[in-house]
């Protein structure tokens, strides 16, 4: 995600919450949200287990 700083403001402090509940939120204030579309996809990276299983894989794959 790439996002303005402000964005932080909708998001509660000290608990977790996730990005879809973000923009959720953000949309229901009708506040502006743009997007692109990806063509080869994309991992969620969302916790540490999977951050590195990732890791080890695109430095085997040497693009790290």
């Amino acid at each position: 995600y790439v996002m303005e700083p402000n964005i932080l403001n909708f998001i509660p402090k000290n608990k977790p919450y996730g990005m879809d509940n973000v923009i959720k939120k953000v949309i229901s204030k009708r506040k502006t949200i743009n997007s692109i579309l990806v063509k080869n996809g994309f991992i969620d990276v969302g916790d540490k287990k999977t951050y590195e299983k990732l890791n080890l894989e695109y430095k085997k794959r040497g693009k790290i």
